[in-house]
């Protein structure tokens, strides 16, 4: 290879993947029109292409779905507390050691602090019992052979 191209190369392929890693192959399969709709819809909700969704399930993995505008909204009060603790976490790491010794030595400053922490406590409480679903079984809890593995150990002991 000459220096040129050698040089055309590294300028071009600093962020390639190598060519085995590459997806230059192109698979034709036939389906129907409300398999590829179906296939094209999980794939949005995933944020995937149709093409890396299929080649992920072909590997049997699951890909997560992203969250919906509703559920990001559901999630806002807990995002909010985490950040009230973060900020919380920052001040007291910013602080002198010295400074801050005597702060948490300080029974009024804790007395606040554990009000404030209870608080957050009941508001992650509250987000939990308004977003609870009763009877709401996760995806993918039973094993590949559709077999309950709570039903076995049942079986198992009578």
């Amino acid at each position: 290879m000459t220096n040129k191209a050698t040089a055309l190369k590294q300028f071009k392929g600093k962020n390639r993947k190598p060519e085995t890693e590459l997806r230059n192959i192109n698979v034709s399969i036939k389906m129907s029109a409300n398999q590829r709709t179906d296939i094209t819809a999980k794939a949005k909700m995933c944020g995937e292409s149709r093409s890396l969704y299929m080649v992920m399930r072909a590997y049997n993995y699951y890909p997560r779905q992203r969250l919906s505008q509703e559920e990001r909204e559901l999630f806002r009060p807990l995002f909010d507390v985490r950040r009230d603790i973060v900020n919380i976490s920052n001040v007291l790491k910013s602080l002198p050691d010295k400074e801050r010794n005597a702060m948490l030595h300080n029974f009024k400053f804790l007395v606040e602090w554990m009000g404030y922490i209870n608080d957050a406590a009941a508001r992650i409480m509250a987000y939990l019992d308004q977003v609870q679903r009763p009877n709401s079984i996760p995806g993918k809890t039973q094993p590949e052979n559709g077999t309950d593995e709570d039903s076995n150990v049942e079986q198992a002991n009578t």
